[in-house]
């Protein structure tokens, strides 16, 4: 049986996604982005529509520590650029 994905995070651009996708991919651990259809034809039309970002239930803690890091990354980045 194949192992349930779950959402980890929530985009707004299918860019976003990927570029988190990206990186946890580099670190080993498969992901899926979700929904990027629907963002991209129907997001500025109808309003935000989330992009999710799936990975395995057994993948879920190191991919959140891997995101934090990520995240935490670019806001010193954003910051150092103020």
């Amino acid at each position: 049986m194949d192992e349930e994905f779950v959402v980890i995070r929530e985009y707004r651009t299918p860019w976003e996604a990927h570029v988190a996708a990206a990186r946890l991919e580099d670190e080993g651990i498969p992901c899926m982005v979700e929904d990027e259809d629907a963002a991209s034809a129907f997001g500025s039309a109808i309003g935000e529509i989330a992009v999710g970002l799936k990975v395995p239930e057994s993948c879920r803690e190191k991919a959140d520590r891997i995101l934090l890091d990520l995240e935490e990354r670019a806001r010193e980045d954003e910051d150092d650029a103020q």
